[in-house]
């Protein structure tokens, strides 16, 4: 079993980078709220959607790798139940995770960093899940990781489409705002699961995805 001081500590580290990533989120947008900028209430408007997006994220991710290691690492039958497994990927996977979610806040003030950077970290915050699982194709831990590499895929690849379709007959801005509602009902369920004491949704997923 790896060290639960070890863990520990991990967890403490991935805390300290969030808790930085939103002081640096709130530290943008927050003066906004006392002095918006001038003729831009469409751009302001967009930060606060994009800090509220930000922060959901950040708390769901969080509470997810928390739940990982636990699992994976720290409960009595850890290492029975999964056997192969290798905490230099997992910690260093997690830890460049929580590095995108540092350069998402720097990218949510409208005015100052080129629009699509938040929405592109976004996407890759999304679509980091899938790399991991890759790389533990030959661990046990790889069932812990699957079934959201999914489910972040399928929202991301939702949230595209319904883009595409709509950033034709409308402001780009807009069509972002739209584009994260899949995002968002995606990690209101993971967020219900994590504070709550059944996994109903992770438990029938798990039945339709192949080992």
């Amino acid at each position: 079993m790896v060290d639960e001081d070890l863990h520990k500590h991990g967890l403490w580290l991935y805390g300290i980078i969030l808790s930085l990533a939103i002081k640096e989120a709130l530290t943008h947008v927050a003066p906004h709220v006392f002095n918006p900028p001038a003729g831009d209430a469409r751009g302001l408007i967009a930060e606060f959607g994009r800090l509220l997006l930000f922060l959901f994220l950040s708390v769901r991710f969080y509470l997810r790798a928390v739940r990982f290691f636990q699992r994976a690492y720290n409960n009595p039958d850890s290492d029975e139940r999964y056997k192969t497994k290798s905490f230099p990927i997992d910690f260093l996977f997690g830890f460049c995770l929580f590095l995108f979610f540092f350069g998402c806040a720097l990218s949510i003030d409208v005015s100052v960093i080129p629009h699509f950077w938040f929405p592109l970290l976004v996407a890759l915050i999304l679509f980091w899940d899938l790399p991991w699982c890759f790389a533990l194709r030959h661990s046990d831990t790889r069932h812990l990781i699957k079934m959201w590499a999914f489910v972040n895929m399928l929202t991301l690849v939702v949230g595209l489409l319904i883009y595409f379709i709509v950033r034709p007959a409308t402001d780009p801005r807009i069509a972002e705002w739209v584009a994260y509602i899949p995002i968002v009902i995606a990690s209101g369920i993971d967020l219900a699961e994590l504070t709550g004491n059944r996994e109903l949704f992770s438990e029938g997923l798990r039945k339709l995805l192949p080992e």
